[in-house]
């Protein structure tokens, strides 16, 4: 009984031969081949019964599901493989799309820097155009500044010559009418050229003392335009002692009234008091013009005139007028 019992616990239900289930079958049928009716003539006839019913029924219903169960297997294999697949086809989608994410921003930061090259370039090109038109404008300049070195360095040996004839003429011509100071030009040229002394041949005094914008200022102030006002004015912007001005027509006194305005202190030596003018236009600095003097000068004004200054200290220099120190 042990061995059976044993071979029933190892009998393989899914591989019965159909010749045995063909031979099984008009057994089964029979109506006293159940579990019931063989309880009552032997219970392990019964469950023997049983078994073989169970086996049977179990084989034909494995029989039809078998096909099935291979054909899932074979799905689920199937489809194992396919998900392992697409696990790596979709890990390289995720890199394609990482390089694709990757080439995209690179490409931003390239179409970033294209713009930013080209707006650079056209404010290049602009900058080249104003350059360009720069250049186009200042060649007419830079003829003009050759020029204008070329004659600074001219002037630069030239200069002690012109110099001493500018000095020469505002120390002297003054008192002389227009045809005897052009002799007095021709004649200073000529000494100087003697000398051998480097001078502008044919320079005139008066542009050494003065430029067009000075005497255009000048006539702005109320100076008369003929030569001579002109030279005379140069001679009193340019002289180092106080000029004296003999000026009936009183051309010159409404020109020099005009050109200091304000910071101009007039007085006449017949009104009282007038050396307490005097005395304050040296403290505050202001310009002091003498009208209608005579041929005589009160000695007072003597230290003033002749700038007979001291000095006091570094920096300080005072005049001794009136009986006092001013500075």
């Amino acid at each position: 009984p042990g061995q059976f019992l044993d071979e029933v616990f190892a009998f393989n239900p899914k591989d019965i031969p159909d010749w045995v289930l063909d031979a099984l079958d008009p057994v089964i049928k029979q109506p006293f081949f159940n579990y019931e009716t063989m309880k009552g003539k032997s219970s392990a006839a019964a469950y023997l019964c049983n078994w073989v019913v169970n086996i049977v029924t179990f084989n034909r219903i494995y029989k039809k599901v078998a096909p099935l169960m291979q054909r899932v297997e074979v799905a689920t294999e199937t489809k194992e493989k396919a998900e392992a697949k697409l696990a790596i086809v979709m890990s390289q989608l995720k890199q394609v799309q990482d390089m694709v994410a990757g080439l995209n921003a690179k490409l931003t930061t390239a179409k970033e820097e294209l713009a930013s090259t080209e707006e650079e370039a056209e404010k290049c090109k602009d900058k080249l155009a104003l350059a360009e038109r720069l250049v186009n404008g200042l060649a007419d300049e830079y003829q003009r500044w050759g020029s204008t070195v070329k004659g600074l360095k001219q002037q630069g040996l030239t200069l002690i010559g012109d110099c001493m004839l500018g000095s020469a003429f505002v120390g002297y011509v003054s008192p002389f009418s227009a045809s005897f100071r052009m002799d007095l030009r021709t004649a200073w040229s000529a000494d100087i050229k003697d000398r051998n002394i480097p001078f502008t041949d044919g320079v005139d005094p008066l542009s050494i003392l003065a430029n067009e914008a000075d005497v255009a200022t000048w006539k702005n102030e109320g100076l008369p335009a003929d030569r001579i006002s002109i030279e005379n004015a140069a001679v009193v912007t340019s002289c180092a002692r106080w000029p004296l001005m003999i000026d009936p027509q009183l051309q010159g006194v409404k020109w020099i009234k005009q050109r200091c305005g304000e910071d101009l202190s007039c007085i006449q030596l017949t009104q009282d008091q007038w050396l307490l003018k005097v005395l304050m236009a040296v403290e505050t600095g202001r310009a002091l013009l003498i009208e209608a003097v005579g041929q005589e000068i009160d000695a007072i004004l003597e230290p003033l005139l002749s700038r007979a200054t001291v000095r006091r200290g570094r920096n300080q220099l005072i005049i001794k007028i009136g009986g006092g120190e001013k500075g």
